[in-house]
């Protein structure tokens, strides 16, 4: 074994004599053998101590009368009226989130003056006292009501269910009140900007502002959508947007219905991690990397300006990490390395800028100044031709007379 194999496995060495007598040999071995079976046993003891814990996760999936017992108990049937002869009423779904707020869809409540909630399989209906907090753009809308001994249901993180896995609605699809179906995730959809889960369980009109929930019977998405025309394309907003949408309304004061449209809460930032389902969409990933990648760039040309050179490499350096291609990064870098005497890497980053774009007279004349510097004269007049060149096709007269004037030095003194 090499001396790098034996550090990274860091075997205990032990200095053993076996001349003359074996005993001393047999004691050390034995020694060795004993700490390995302690080391075992308590790897052992380890395991075991995190038996009951692994098997407490294994059991936080819940059967699905389990769940259908936990959502049907907080899911509502609402039913609203419009103080407007030419709009007609609502009905929809609905569920406690606390134990007087319920979540629905924006567009069950919309244009609606007046309305009721009753849990479903209940004679009672409690009437809404008004809206804390509506999303229009995520189709989200909280309603107050004043009840007593109602059990929320919980808020699980949308943002790390998976294609295939199983989940459950309910609602009151076409009036049939307290329906109970279940599906998987099919897949993740946007509409415009608008992230959201795409499930094969069933739904239909006055399914709308029901819960979609996890196999913890915690909701992970609200129900929104169905297309007609096709065959379980049925969808739901994550439930993370109800989440913002809570903390940034519990602090609203209760409005009727009619005034709804005064709180409309537009523009909410989302923020995603890696491996994010809801991630934005690559096309708009890139543009915000684009743009990204300009600003670090103007940074670094104001700390480039100010003469403070390694602050502007930095931005440069951001900037060409979030957009490689750019050849006018690569040139404002290699200025500022120029100007710290960088020479060499100033060459270096010219070469970049000059193959992403090799018409660009400037970069062959600046990469001809820095090899000037390196003593590199055959290589810098051919740089200062080639930018002649370049800035005489251009018609460039003003920067064509200054690589002239640049050749003609050159000419007389070497």
């Amino acid at each position: 074994m090499t001396k790098s194999e034996s550090q990274g496995l860091r075997i205990p060495w032990r200095k053993v004599s076996i001349s003359g007598d074996d005993s001393n040999f047999n004691k050390e071995v034995n020694t060795m053998i004993s700490s390995e079976r302690r080391g075992i046993s308590f790897l052992l003891f380890f395991v075991l101590l995190l038996m009951p814990l692994l098997i407490t996760v294994e059991t936080l999936a819940l059967e699905s009368e389990q769940i259908a017992e936990i959502a049907l108990a907080s899911t509502v049937h609402l039913t609203f009226s419009a103080s407007d002869p030419d709009k007609v009423g609502s009905t929809g779904s609905g569920f406690f989130v606390t134990e007087k707020l319920i979540a629905t869809n924006y567009h069950v409540i919309e244009d609606q003056s007046k309305g009721s909630a009753r849990l479903v399989g209940k004679s009672i209906s409690y009437q809404i006292k008004g809206v804390i907090g509506i999303n229009k753009r995520h189709d989200l809308a909280i309603l107050k009501v004043d009840v007593e001994g109602i059990k929320p249901l919980s808020l699980g993180d949308s943002s790390v269910v998976k294609i295939g896995q199983k989940i459950y609605v309910t609602g009151n699809p076409r009036g049939y009140e307290g329906t109970f179906s279940d599906g998987i995730i099919s897949g993740f959809d946007w509409e415009g900007s608008i992230k959201r889960i795409q499930i094969t369980a069933p739904i239909s009109r006055g399914s709308s502002g029901g819960p979609l929930l996890n196999g913890e019977g915690k909701v992970v998405g609200i129900v929104t959508s169905s297309v007609d025309a096709g065959q379980n394309l049925n969808f739901a907003i994550p439930s993370k947007q109800l989440k913002i949408l809570l903390e940034r309304s519990k602090n609203h004061k209760v409005q009727s219905l009619g005034d709804a449209k005064d709180i409309i809460i537009t523009g909410l930032v989302e923020f995603t991690t890696p491996g994010d389902p809801f991630d934005e969409p690559e096309e708009l990933k890139k543009a915000k990397r684009l743009l990204e990648s300009e600003f670090n760039h103007n940074m670094g040309v104001l700390e480039h300006n100010s003469k403070r050179y390694y602050h502007a490499i930095g931005y440069y350096d951001k900037a060409i990490k979030l957009n490689p291609i750019e050849p006018r990064f690569y040139g404002s870098r290699a200025a500022a390395k120029f100007n710290l005497s960088m020479y060499i890497e100033a060459v270096k980053d010219y070469d970049i800028a000059i193959r992403y774009k090799p018409d660009n007279s400037r970069n062959y004349y600046s990469r001809g100044v820095a090899k000037y510097q390196l003593k590199q004269m055959k290589e810098a007049k051919r740089d200062f031709q080639k930018a002649a060149e370049l800035a005489k096709k251009a018609k460039d007269e003003t920067f064509y007379k200054t690589v002239a004037n640049m050749l003609e030095r050159m000419e007389k003194r070497y």
